[in-house]
């Protein structure tokens, strides 16, 4: 849809409209075409005015009715206004951008730890089974503690 702003936007939709939408085209008298340009012209003006207007019913539903009235509210601001909300839009994708970068990296960073306590557990358990296996064989606590880095306590809790 054309910009429009104002009794000039009006002009400029009701124009566009008549040069595609002509009675021109048909075949008809003159005083037949004049009269339904006119008809044509009153019509669109009417519809221009109801929705640049917003007299449309707020409770009004069709598809894509919603997207032309936030379009209206749009193109209804002046140029200062319609800075500062693309503006304010912009911000908003930068922080949802970064928010999401930081989820990421939060993500990221949570399974880096958590493989790091897995390998930790692992070994652990490893260990743990290490002492026991040589325990059942009749080895010393001392060798045990030597080769499995257990202290003797950890050992006879196993």
């Amino acid at each position: 849809m054309p910009h429009t702003s104002g009794k000039r936007g009006y002009t400029f939709f009701i124009s566009l409209t008549l040069k595609h939408f002509s009675p021109k085209s048909l075949h008809l008298s003159e005083e037949k075409r004049i009269f339904a340009e006119e008809k044509l012209h009153s019509a669109i003006c009417k519809q221009a005015y109801i929705a640049l207007a917003g007299i449309i019913n707020p409770e009004t539903q069709a598809p894509g009715l919603q997207e032309a009235r936030e379009k209206l509210k749009y193109y209804s601001m002046t140029n200062a206004e319609r800075h500062a909300y693309d503006e304010h839009v912009n911000a908003i994708m930068i922080q949802n951008d970064v928010l999401g970068n930081a989820r990421l990296e939060g993500m990221e960073e949570g399974r880096a730890e958590g493989r790091a306590e897995g390998r930790a557990e692992g070994k652990t358990e490893e260990k743990n089974s290490i002492a026991l296996k040589m325990m059942k064989g009749g080895m010393p606590i001392e060798q045990i503690m030597q080769f499995t880095g257990l202290s003797e306590k950890e050992i006879k809790s196993l």
